[in-house]
């Protein structure tokens, strides 16, 4: 029966113009199309990249092939065996500019209010001067502020940009070790008015890029330490669900009643522009990463189900020898700049 089946999907599909391979029931190709031989995406004989995370869906998928987003349409063909017939439709433009359009009005408004703020700082200090002051320290910070402000705009597409390069190689890590680093960092940046906890279960590891593991937690946290409400108190878990899932999350409790400052911008305000969405997609093809978000009275609980090494003895890189953290620029202090960033500068009183 199965030849049969094969033999008219051939019938079918051979002379068509768009590249179809029929696969069984693991993914393991069992025949293609001309159009499909000459394409590069079923060279190794398998469609496993289809479904990187097991889970197998039939009609249009969307999958990062080499750094662009490719479309696939999946049937699931069921006889005595399960086949799966695969049609590459072309590249995904789903997020082409007019998908776009509401992240570029918030970075644009983000680049002018910077700006004008940068240039109103440096014509106070030059005022100053003239006048022969040194109470300049206001204005630096707000200098200091909006670089930090302008940088923030960076991290997602730079790590975007990064996760889909061929070269960003993943290692196995600890997640106690890395969360660890992550909560020191939270605490540097947020200072004493906050205080950072950490729970972690110990010895869960994961295959993953540390730069964009970084680049996740500082993200977390700040979707937990910039809504409302001030983080008097930050807490970090991390716990196994299963043999290959775990759960990190980032919890802020308000303690005090106190609230941060808002946006002056309502541009400035938005919750999840294009690049949050392309970031979180890229993480969830690649390591399963699935965000979650809480909204509790006394704060907000950020939630990240990722994909994690089964409970065998691994050989781990320790994230505190081989870690470069660059702190006043790292991943978390310029993710939390938006409504946490401290004082740099402070005036020195002289006496002439």
């Amino acid at each position: 029966m199965g030849c049969e089946v094969i033999s008219l999907l051939k019938q079918i599909y051979g002379a068509a113009s768009i590249p179809v391979a029929i696969a069984d029931e693991k993914l393991d190709v069992l025949w293609k199309n001309p159009a499909a031989e000459a394409s590069e995406f079923f060279k190794d004989g398998s469609a496993q990249f289809l479904f990187p995370n097991n889970i197998y869906v039939d009609g249009i998928v969307s999958v990062c092939v080499d750094g662009a987003f490719q479309l696939f349409n999946v049937i699931r063909y069921m006889s005595e065996k399960t086949y799966y017939i695969i049609e590459y439709t072309g590249k995904d433009f789903s997020y082409d500019i007019s998908q776009m359009k509401s992240y570029f009005v918030h970075l644009c408004a983000r680049l002018r209010e910077s700006a004008g703020q940068i240039a109103m700082s440096a014509d106070g200090i030059n005022l100053a001067v003239k006048k022969g002051s040194t109470e300049v320290a206001s204005d630096l910070n707000r200098i200091d502020r909006n670089i930090m402000l302008l940088l923030r705009e960076a991290v997602i597409p730079e790590q975007v940009y990064y996760a889909i390069d061929p070269y960003c190689k993943n290692e196995i890590v600890r997640l106690e070790d890395e969360v660890a680093l992550s909560a020191l960092d939270a605490e540097n940046t947020l200072g004493r008015a906050t205080e950072v906890w950490q729970n972690a279960e110990n010895n869960i590891a994961v295959n993953i890029n540390r730069s964009v593991l970084e680049t996740m937690l500082a993200y977390m946290t700040a979707e937990s330490c910039c809504g409302e409400l001030f983080p008097d108190r930050l807490e970090y878990n991390v716990q196994r669900i299963d043999d290959e899932r775990a759960s990190v999350s980032v919890r802020c409790l308000n303690l005090h009643g106190k609230k941060n400052i808002n946006a002056p911008l309502a541009l400035l305000r938005q919750t999840e522009p294009f690049m949050d969405k392309l970031y979180k997609k890229l993480l969830a093809e690649k390591y399963g990463v699935v965000f979650e978000k809480k909204i509790h009275p006394d704060g907000i609980e950020s939630i990240m189900l990722l994909n994690v090494l089964s409970k065998q003895n691994v050989i781990v890189k320790s994230g505190k020898k081989f870690r470069e953290c660059e702190e006043r620029f790292s991943p978390m202090a310029v993710s939390l700049s938006e409504k946490h960033c401290g004082e740099r500068y402070k005036n020195i009183k002289i006496n002439v």
